[in-house]
């Protein structure tokens, strides 16, 4: 049986564990004995909670974009969940914007040449480079939206689905929610 946890402390771990039904746990160690999915809160050490999770074989669900990582950082991570059996995601509310809209417009044109995500505020630009055409989308969040709730119910998501997906680095969504219409 999976059993999800939240490692962290603050509205937003609040949050999350208030979807889940739970409460927020604040160490590590309260989190390897309670739960076989951990979704991990930013702060400090978060990424060395992270690493110590996925060596415990935890499946790890990181609340922040894997941009934030460098290239060496992710091939350690998804060597240690190889390496472990588990899963490793990491996802927030500007993480969907990139993942399900970039992925639906990447499949517009032949060949992707590039992607560029910019953040201005509350506002986000998706550019999609490629062969014959580039497509742009912008999307925004209303001042004062509640970009909280995007981000729980991205986690929320990826926690449900991280459990049964293959070991590794998961960088799509693992249960995308759209799908492409064949006729077009």
């Amino acid at each position: 049986m999976t059993k999800t946890v939240v490692l962290g402390e603050g509205q937003l771990a609040e949050a999350i564990a208030s979807a889940l039904g739970c409460s927020p746990v604040a160490t590590t160690d309260e989190a390897i004995a309670n739960g076989t999915s951990v979704i991990v809160i930013p702060g400090e050490g978060g990424l060395d909670h992270a690493i110590a999770l996925i060596e415990a074989q935890k499946n790890v669900v990181l609340v922040g974009p894997l941009s934030q990582f460098a290239d060496d950082t992710i091939e350690q991570i998804d060597s240690a969940c190889r390496r472990n059996g588990v899963s490793f995601h990491a996802t927030d509310h500007s993480t969907v914007l990139i993942d399900r809209i970039g992925a639906t417009i990447s499949q517009m044109v032949d060949r992707v040449i590039g992607i560029e995500f910019i953040e201005r505020g509350t506002a986000f630009e998706l550019k999609v480079t490629g062969a014959p055409a580039a497509w742009r989308a912008q999307i925004g969040f209303d001042r004062g939206a509640d970009t909280q709730a995007a981000t729980v119910c991205a986690v929320v998501d990826a926690a449900a689905a991280i459990s049964s997906a293959p070991p590794g680095v998961i960088v799509e969504d693992a249960q995308p929610r759209y799908r492409m219409d064949d006729r077009v």
